[in-house]
């Protein structure tokens, strides 16, 4: 099934997720000195009670660090059905997960999607579910949420420790890193410098200095991300990164700024940012960025190049480059549909692909494609189907010719 409107797509057009403060019930009224009191009894009775399902959870995360923090928005899909949408409070966080403060009980297996406050005065939309609830006193309860995909610390967390943890979750191998990525920057040195921190890496750097190339670009090619500066000489980045979002494009966009403002980061958010680097920026925290929001980290596991099954068997050749035309002009009709917000058209372009690419020994292309149909059904909404799109826009533009012994 597709996303409920409540939860919404985890990137893409900024739509999806609407956040106003009267949609939101406030679950914990304490003062700050009772709100004190119950951090400090969770922290006591921490690992001490709970079943074996809570031990294990408490036991598979890494060390828990202090993230106190009251008016979290956090939505969840209720098991029995419907949409919940609450302030709550959180207590600690791990790359892995958070432990939140809520005025009453979440089921376990509950999905849920979470805004964490960022060190740069943002928010960020983490997914996740319910693996452990205990009451603590009356109605207020501890949940332990594990998230879909780690985070990076250091995103959230000032300090020492937000460093410590950005050394230990980024500093792993990005050489394999694949995709195709695009670079607004009015400076031509930051370009380059931009260009310099990807080069280890296989990803395709494609830079501009000017929006009209960008929107050119975004239109006519297919990317798996998009960075933009915020400070783009007399134009501001949010405008940029709204005129992005009016193209084809539906993938990230990682907003690249030196500033610090907190309102000015929170209307970098609403133009559609799905995250926010500081610059002057650690490269390897760049590339977890990169790596968590494009195909290798967010499509389940489409890390490509991608390679027919029927590529070694004879008299296939031909066969193999006619669906290759063929794929051709569905990602070209797609980007047109997806630009008029033709949501019979882009779900009967899923369905070509869906029926025919695993027939060409392309299974993943076909699941992907199957994803989109789905969402596109359950929706009816092509925002709302941001994320499955994504996977079989991407999964289309990893496919290739030949074998990889020939690659």
């Amino acid at each position: 099934m597709g996303e409920p409107p409540g939860l919404g797509p985890p990137m893409g057009r900024a739509g999806g997720w609407a956040m106003l403060p009267d949609q939101f019930i406030t679950t914990v009224n304490l003062t700050d000195a009772q709100l004190n009191e119950v951090f400090e009894a969770a922290a006591q009775r921490a690992g001490v009670e709970g079943d074996d399902t809570e031990r294990a959870e408490r036991r598979n995360l890494s060390e828990r660090l202090a993230f106190r923090h009251r008016e979290i928005a956090l939505v969840v899909e209720h098991p029995g059905g419907g949409i919940g949408s609450y302030h709550i409070c959180t207590r600690n966080l791990t790359p892995f997960g958070v432990s939140v403060i809520h005025g009453g009980y979440l089921h376990r297996g509950t999905r849920l999607k979470i805004m964490l406050p960022t060190i740069w005065g943002g928010e960020e939309a983490i997914r996740g579910r319910i693996v452990w609830c205990r009451v603590l006193t009356g109605m207020v309860h501890e949940a332990g949420v594990r998230f879909e995909a780690p985070v990076d610390l250091w995103r959230f967390l000032e300090g020492e420790e937000g460093g410590e943890d950005a050394k230990r979750t980024t500093s792993g191998d990005h050489h394999d890193l694949d995709g195709k990525v695009l670079l607004l920057d009015d400076l031509e040195i930051e370009c380059r410098m931009c260009e310099h921190h990807l080069a280890p890496t296989k990803l395709e750097l494609v830079t501009c200095t000017t929006l009209v190339k960008a929107l050119e670009l975004a239109r006519e090619d297919t990317f798996d991300a998009v960075l933009c500066d915020i400070n783009l000489g007399d134009l501001p980045g949010e405008e940029a990164i709204k005129a992005i979002r009016k193209t084809p494009y539906l993938g990230p966009i990682i907003a690249l700024t030196g500033e610090s403002n907190p309102s000015r980061m929170r209307q970098v958010k609403q133009a559609g940012a799905d995250a926010i680097v500081r610059k002057p920026y650690d490269p390897k925290n760049l590339l977890a960025v990169l790596s968590e929001w494009i195909s290798k980290g967010g499509a389940d596991g489409l890390a490509g190049p991608m390679y027919s099954q029927l590529a070694t068997q004879e008299h296939c050749e031909g066969l193999l480059e006619g669906f290759f035309a063929f794929v051709e002009e569905v990602k070209a009709e797609m980007k047109r549909a997806i630009t008029d917000d033709d949501v019979s058209k882009t779900r009967r372009l899923a369905q070509d692909i869906k029926e025919t690419a695993g027939s060409y020994g392309f299974p993943a292309v076909s699941e992907a494609a199957e994803r989109a149909v789905t969402a596109l059904d359950s929706s009816c909404s092509i925002t709302e189907s941001t994320q499955q799109i994504q996977w079989l826009q991407t999964a289309l533009r990893l496919m290739r010719k030949g074998t990889p012994a020939a690659a």
